[in-house]
């Protein structure tokens, strides 16, 4: 693996004049030392990212020197996969996804995000582009610095501004989701419609917002699941030169991970009917104007009772306040002190029977 430095061919002028360099321009002169408690400080993500905050600042303008050195570094490669540092990528599904396409052509890969009239690729789930897409946004990019300099000023999303530039080349955006997503794999909803799609035949490529101990939850659990699959393979490959029979393999998920697999290996074990200190990210119902539920302070059997007396509830909690939200989603979530939360166990064992095995990867 090698580290680059995307804003060493961006003009020093830029980097000298304008404010949101000042982080960059400290850390490349002083390293670690140069850093303050304030660029350390975690500030909230509000409608226009965390403008807070200088990282956050910076970032934005790495997107568009980023397409220069993917290209420099690998000019004459097929694809380019760019990801966050906290997005886990599931690699055989990826190979597996993009076989299905043309480098040549030009494409550009991601979870469909609009600011405005612009839309482009989250950049946190993580895109691709095609060899003939990076070369025709480099090269756009390469005549019009100044312009664009100016636009990713003027913006506050670099992603966004990447999709802009793509669709000024010419490279129109395939909306990915749910191959991949703006959710950790804790906090994706695998049983619902997004977007007019349902997840649970679908193959993921990336999870975000994913923290070490998750990524390495989910390493252990990937290795696990495809180690299982080549035995099964071999079994069957052995088992049929035996008897002298052509291969065919009935379950054409047996070399992607799909979310039917994770759900039911990974996220249903996990699932219990209470939990304390646990959020499960059970919407807030209650400040909603038609809420009908039990009125604060609450208590979580009141909570339960009322998710039960709804056929389409699966999931409730009861917050530190003492506020009870419910759900229709069935999501692992995370620790939260103060938070209950539960599961209604057998209504999410009777959607995974009416979500059925999956026979084909959508």
């Amino acid at each position: 693996m090698r580290t680059y430095d995307v804003f060493q061919n961006v003009s020093e002028s830029l980097k000298q004049s304008n404010i949101d360099f000042a982080l960059y321009n400290r850390a490349r002169s002083g390293g670690r030392t140069a850093l303050t408690s304030e660029d350390h400080t975690k500030v909230a993500n509000g409608p226009s990212g965390m403008s807070d905050n200088p990282g956050w600042k910076l970032d934005k303008w790495k997107f568009l020197p980023m397409i220069h050195t993917a290209r420099h570094a690998r000019p004459d490669a097929h694809w380019f996969v760019f990801l966050e540092a906290d997005t886990y990528p599931i690699w055989p599904n990826l190979l597996a996804w993009l076989s299905s396409f043309d480098s040549a052509d030009r494409l550009y890969l991601g979870n469909q995000m609009q600011i405005g009239p612009n839309l482009f690729a989250h950049g946190g789930s993580g895109f691709v582009l095609s060899h003939a897409a990076i070369h025709a946004a480099a090269d756009y990019h390469t005549a019009n610095v100044g312009e664009w300099d100016d636009t990713t000023d003027r913006e506050w999303a670099g992603d966004c501004v990447l999709g802009m530039l793509l669709a000024k080349a010419g490279v129109g955006l395939t909306w990915s989701w749910p191959r991949v997503t703006t959710q950790s794999v804790w906090e994706q909803d695998m049983l619902r419609d997004g977007f007019g799609v349902t997840p649970w035949c679908h193959a993921p490529f990336t999870f975000h917002h994913m923290t070490p101990a998750d990524v390495d939850r989910f390493w252990e659990f990937e290795q696990m699941w495809f180690a299982e699959v080549s035995i099964l393979f071999v079994l069957c490959v052995s088992y049929l030169d035996d008897i002298g029979a052509a291969l065919t393999f009935s379950q054409t998920n047996s070399t992607q991970l799909t979310y039917n697999e994770i759900f039911r290996n990974l996220i249903r074990p996990t699932l219990a009917d209470h939990l304390d200190n646990w959020d499960n990210f059970a919407p807030d119902g209650d400040n909603k104007e038609d809420y009908k539920g039990p009125k604060t302070p609450a208590s979580l059997p009141d909570c339960a009772d009322f998710c039960a007396a709804d056929p389409e509830c699966i999931q409730y909690r009861l917050t530190a306040e003492s506020r009870c939200t419910t759900s229709k989603a069935v999501l692992r979530g995370k620790p939260a002190p103060g938070t209950k939360s539960g599961t209604m166990l057998w209504r999410v064992d009777a959607a995974v029977k009416r979500m059925g095995q999956c026979q084909e990867v959508i």
